[in-house]
């Protein structure tokens, strides 16, 4: 009677491993799940805001520059600003500047007729 005892209990333990096995499988399926949509979302607001990020920093980063090494404030880079400014770099620096407030502004452009149409919409 005994052995027939401990032999159920194996058998209600081994069902009960298999019973906590299959909710962690489908607690593992749910998690991996919500992280694949995770991915998904951060990798769409890259793609859709990174390109925007960057010419952000870029355009903050080159106006600073342009001033520093192109039209610094002080007499003699007064002077020399005539010179400086043909410097390829000062090009450079004008380039993005004027790039970046387009795309920036653009971005504004697009933004503003997004939220316009959705409050339209409602």
């Amino acid at each position: 009677m005994q052995r027939h005892e401990s032999m159920n209990n194996i058998i209600d333990t081994i069902e009960n491993i298999e019973n906590i096995n299959s909710d962690l499988i489908i607690i593992d399926y749910q998690s991996k799940n919500l992280c694949k949509k995770m991915k998904q979302f951060i990798n769409l607001v890259i793609c859709l805001f990174g390109n925007y990020v960057f010419w952000i920093i870029l355009h903050y980063i080159s106006s600073h520059l342009y001033v520093k090494y192109c039209t610094p404030w002080t007499f003699l880079g007064f002077l020399q600003s005539p010179f400086t400014v043909a410097m390829p770099y000062c090009s450079g620096f004008r380039w993005v500047i004027v790039e970046g407030s387009n795309i920036i502004l653009t971005m504004w452009f697009v933004l503003g007729s997004w939220l316009l149409s959705n409050f339209i919409k409602k």
